[in-house]
């Protein structure tokens, strides 16, 4: 694969009503995004990705607000970065973080 397509592209074209139509399809990278994430750093970046506070992820995952502190913590020292904004961009992007303006 070149990089460039998307995993499990498949494309299906049709005629309807006289208007040629073409529908893509692949595979999202969910699953990837969040692996090497052990089960509760997955959930707590599904939760950054979201844009939940530190209070609406622990409300959720049914911990503290210091837990969720903690983890976050424990996620950029692992990852080598200093922001949810880095954190975002490191697993949506990859590699390292865009430079500070």
């Amino acid at each position: 694969m070149d990089g460039l397509t998307p995993r499990g592209l498949l494309a299906m074209n049709f005629r309807f009503e006289a208007v040629d139509w073409l529908v893509l399809s692949f595979e999202t990278r969910e699953l990837d995004l969040l692996e090497g994430f052990t089960p509760a750093e997955a959930d707590v970046v599904r939760g950054v990705l979201a844009e939940e506070s530190n209070a609406a992820i622990a409300a959720r995952r049914g911990t503290s607000v210091r837990t969720v502190a903690n983890q976050l913590a424990a996620l950029f020292k692992k990852l080598g970065v200093s922001s949810r904004a880095e954190l975002v961009h490191h697993v949506v992007v990859g590699g390292t973080p865009c430079p500070r303006r």
